[in-house]
């Protein structure tokens, strides 16, 4: 569909406009034939491109009324048709929809009443087929969401420790159905990985109850999950973050147990050893604040709440500068100065304010530049450069400054480039090196000058073309997309 297409080159408005037309066209017929089937959810699937469309563009009343109007219908219908199980699911990720934007208003009752109604819907049809793949993910999907919920409403309703036994049970009944659904198929790795995140959101549960043991034991066992799928799928970059994760995870854990192990030092030692008791102790629990600040402002960033991911962001760099005053000559942690300067630029981007934005980025730049010097050969480092000439560009893009992005996206380009060939066989140095060539592609474009445009997106096009034959990658099918999108433009819009 046209609007999709618009959508995912970041069009939004005339998106939006091609989304409204198909409705326009498709409801009257809808309403004159309330029994066809077909007609009722062609206009649902309108409405829910409309919810999400305005969701991503930060309006959840508008996105909240779009998704409200799917309910009416979904609910018309299953009312009709009882057993049918596809409306029956569709109805249940509306509630859940409905139930994420009421959360990101902060209405936690209403979620609650919406999650609990997708259970209820979930549990009754995935029982009904339990060999329905789809039917299972969403259940296990709805006992993380139900989880989450108990905790986010012991947050802020202060019976934390009720709540918490009420998420542990969602998170028990979500690995229980993910132990079972991934050993009848070992193969399929998007099981192994609900598992691993299952374990995961237990093992965050009990470090949350000071229970470091226990969260040791559930990040080790998703540790080995990761591992696993990380060597079967070496170039998918989402394996291989998950490994990295549940490393970082049970990083932390022991840093934590050495802290606390250190804090408990007799006071009787010698006061050299005790200093230096304090002084680990003091290093760890940087770290540990370092890191959950850092993880806590993910979260919020990904719910829509963009000042208080600042805050988090703000507080975990504060504890990063501190370790890495501590030890300035340890590349890692500069490194991760850098990184919380880069997520703070990105939610500063995101509220749109460009000044501030660029002063993070800049910072996380010159950081990655006096590392990337030190140790020249190191591509993970020369990838973080090429991240922050990206981001600084898009800053200068999108507030009109186009000789500035025209030079940071050539930047990002040439570093790229030096990636892709240094490995030809690293699917995303190829893909990133892709997609850099839509950015100069955009940049030319604005710029008025089409046949460099056109160029550049068929030298992009050509790249990630050769990545998506025979891969199931979403991303380079959508950078595809983009890339046949900007080239019909072009050529849909004579001079």
């Amino acid at each position: 569909m046209i609007g999709d297409l618009l959508r995912d080159n970041g069009d939004l408005d005339k998106a939006q406009q091609r989304y409204t037309m198909a409705l326009d066209i498709i409801e009257p017929a809808a309403a004159r034939d309330l029994d066809d089937l077909r007609l009722q959810g062609l206009t649902t699937v309108s409405h829910a491109r409309i919810g999400n469309l305005l969701w991503d563009r930060g309006d959840l009343d508008g996105a909240l009324r779009s998704h409200r109007a799917v309910l009416a219908i979904r609910e018309r219908v299953v009312t009709q048709y009882p057993d049918d199980a596809t409306w029956q699911r569709n109805l249940s990720v509306t509630l859940n929809n409905i139930g994420h934007l009421l959360w990101e208003q902060g209405d936690l009752a209403g979620t609650a009443r919406h999650y609990s109604a997708a259970l209820e819907i979930v549990e009754r049809v995935a029982a009904r087929e339990p060999d329905n793949a789809e039917w299972q993910n969403d259940l296990f999907l709805t006992y993380l969401h139900s989880g989450d919920l108990h905790l986010a409403q012991g947050t802020s309703g202060g019976t934390s420790e009720g709540d918490r036994a009420g998420a542990r049970q969602h998170y028990d009944d979500a690995l229980e159905l993910a132990e079972r659904l991934a050993a009848r198929d070992p193969a399929d790795g998007e099981w192994q990985r609900n598992l691993r995140t299952a374990h995961t959101r237990i093992g965050d549960l009990l470090w949350d109850q000071e229970d470091l043991d226990g969260a040791l034991r559930s990040y080790r066992a998703a540790e080995e999950i990761a591992e696993r799928l990380a060597a079967r799928e070496p170039d998918n970059a989402d394996r291989q973050q998950d490994l990295a994760d549940s490393r970082a995870r049970i990083d932390e854990v022991l840093r934590a147990q050495a802290a606390a192990q250190a804090a408990r030092a007799p006071r009787s030692q010698e006061p050299s050893v005790a200093d230096e008791a304090d002084a680990v102790a003091e290093t760890a629990a940087q770290h540990v604040i370092a890191t959950e600040q850092m993880e806590a402002g993910k979260r919020l960033q990904a719910q829509g709440d963009l000042a208080g991911a600042l805050r988090r962001y703000r507080a975990s760099l504060e504890a990063a500068e501190r370790l890495a005053a501590q030890e300035p000559d340890k590349a890692a942690r500069q490194r991760a100065v850098a990184l919380r300067h880069f997520k703070i630029g990105e939610v500063l981007q995101d509220q749109d304010q460009p000044v501030d934005a660029l002063k993070s980025y800049g910072a996380a730049l010159k950081i990655h530049e006096r590392l990337a010097a030190q140790d020249p050969g190191n591509a993970v480092l020369q990838h973080d450069l090429s991240l922050d000439h990206e981001r600084i560009g898009d800053v200068q893009f999108t507030w009109g400054n186009l000789t500035g992005a025209l030079e940071r996206y050539e930047a990002t380009l040439e570093i790229r480039e030096a990636l892709a060939r240094q490995d030809p066989g690293n699917a995303r140095w190829q893909a990133d090196f892709g997609y850099s060539h839509g950015n100069l592609g955009r940049v030319f474009k604005a710029l008025g000058e089409r046949d460099r445009a056109k160029a550049m997106f068929r030298k992009g096009r050509a790249i990630v073309a050769s990545l998506t034959e025979g891969s199931d990658v979403s991303i380079w099918r959508d950078y595809l997309k983009g890339f046949d999108a900007e080239l019909d433009a072009l050529d849909e819009d004579p001079e």
